[in-house]
């Protein structure tokens, strides 16, 4: 069932109970506040976004949650330590967390990526941007969690605040992060050295990469493109032509997008092409000036 602010206020009390025997509930820009949930919960893909929660406690009744959506909510740290330390655990078939823009901090992020990194985690795609954690979050969280086991494999980091300086702390937990498949670390102002930094880093082969938004300019694209090139890996079009058929590489990564950087038509036509014949897909655009791009 999916309802989009259609929930008068005064019905909630008896609408939550009556959907919670649904296997998938959408219940989106409804100002439900916090709920009651009955103590046997059905739902296996529950989505509360944009709602106006501040407490999350009432999910670990949910016990049969595969997928888990509360983005835009304003949880902050304590509620996000309660859904880490107290719900999560609860959850053991869950396999997809939303927490996107629920205005937490790196002291929030520090409990919930250990919750998500313990072995009884089952989180396969973590969405946790738009939480400003901070360049020192590198070290103090992301790092302690890329080198610790999990189930993880599709991470998306957006707008976090990373900066450009990137930690060789953080880029040596990457590189061993064997089971990422996708990564999206767009919008973090990496600029040129922090995007190379962490394309160098990145556990190859992966499905996808996102550094859109990242005000990377024609030397970060070289440098990416170089660390490409200068490998002994064959360029995947030229297998292609060779063989006749499309082959999945096995060497880098299968979809990088760099859309929203700082390349102009010259970066489009002469770099570009290099890793266009070296990546199956590569997304770009040109540069285009807004007032809040130009550099600080």
């Amino acid at each position: 069932m999916r309802l989009t602010n259609s929930i008068p206020e005064d019905a909630a009390s008896i609408f939550v109970p009556a959907v919670t025997s649904l296997d998938t509930v959408l219940v989106q820009h409804h100002d439900l506040n916090d709920l009651d949930m009955p103590p046997f919960c059905r739902t296996t893909r529950l989505s509360l976004g944009s709602n106006a929660l501040s407490s999350v406690s009432f999910l670990s009744r949910c016990v049969h949650l595969m997928e888990l959506d509360v983005s835009h909510n304003d949880l902050g740290d304590a509620s996000i330590s309660t859904l880490a330390t107290s719900c999560l655990p609860q959850m053991p078939k869950l396999t997809k967390l939303f927490v996107f823009n629920c205005h937490f901090s790196a002291a929030g992020a520090a409990a919930l990526f250990t919750s998500v990194a313990s072995p009884a985690s089952s989180i396969q795609v973590l969405n946790a941007g738009r939480n400003y954690l901070g360049p020192a979050a590198q070290v103090a969280v992301l790092a302690p969690f890329l080198s610790s086991p999990s189930s993880v494999t599709s991470l998306h980091l957006n707008y976090i605040g990373l900066g450009s300086a990137i930690s060789p702390t953080f880029c040596m937990a990457l590189q061993s992060f064997s089971q990422l498949t996708q990564l999206s670390l767009g919008e973090n102002r990496l600029r040129d050295q922090g995007a190379a930094s962490i394309f160098a880093s990145l556990p190859f082969p992966m499905q996808a990469l996102d550094l859109s938004g990242n005000l990377v300019t024609r030397q970060g694209l070289s440098d990416i493109a170089n660390h490409i090139t200068s490998s002994t890996c064959s360029s995947p079009r030229r297998r292609r032509a060779k063989s006749g058929e499309v082959e999945r590489h096995k060497c880098w990564i299968e979809e990088v997008n760099l859309r929203s950087n700082q390349f102009d038509a010259a970066d489009m036509r002469d770099t570009l092409a290099k890793l266009h014949m070296a990546l199956p897909t590569v997304y770009a655009n040109e540069w285009r000036h807004n007032t809040h791009d130009y550099q600080c």
